[in-house]
């Protein structure tokens, strides 16, 4: 699933009533990928097999910003690995599952794909027409309204799309 920033700035314009430049939307929609991965909420999943050594080390890339978890190759949580750097060292061998979080590149054209879930629609249109409102005046309430909404649309998204890891306890209650 991938969506363009020509997609984003088309339904946008509907609401604006009026319309953007492509250069400006670019600008716009870069913005808005920045602060998706400023707010940390798109992430990447990469597999790796570490079965040379211990200690091996794992290099997520530039634009990696965090790990979110690590799974082994049974899909339990595993806690024995450090990172650094954008580096990944694991402290024994196996097949491990990196859930990380990343910093998406900017687009450089209008019409070019974007490698994100169809969930990120919604944020990213509040984000175009939120800027665009606030461009025009510095406190208008819509404006202010979309980049809230812009806000909790993308931790709403990011936290359908990854998987609760935390264990769940129900407590059960007898009655005698």
């Amino acid at each position: 699933m991938s969506f363009s920033a020509e997609d984003i700035l088309n339904t946008a314009q509907l609401y604006l009533r009026s319309s953007l430049t492509d250069s400006e939307g670019i600008r716009i929609f870069n913005q808005g990928l920045y602060q998706l991965g400023s707010l940390g909420v798109i992430h990447d999943v990469m597999e790796h097999e570490a079965d040379s050594e211990p200690n091996l080390t794992v290099d997520l890339g530039d634009n990696a910003l965090g790990v979110i978890f690590i799974t082994d190759e049974n899909d339990n949580l595993y806690y024995r690995w450090r990172y650094a750097d954008q580096e990944v060292t694991f402290a024994e061998q196996g097949t491990y599952k990196i859930n990380f979080r990343i910093l998406h590149p900017p687009v450089e054209a209008i019409d070019e794909d974007v490698a994100l879930h169809d969930l990120y629609r919604a944020p990213f249109h509040s984000y175009v027409v939120g800027f665009a409102k606030l461009k025009d005046d510095d406190y208008s309430h819509d404006g202010i309204r979309n980049m809230q909404d812009f806000e909790r649309l993308a931790v709403q998204a990011f936290n359908t799309l990854i998987k609760s890891r935390k264990p769940t306890h129900v407590r059960t209650f007898r009655h005698s």
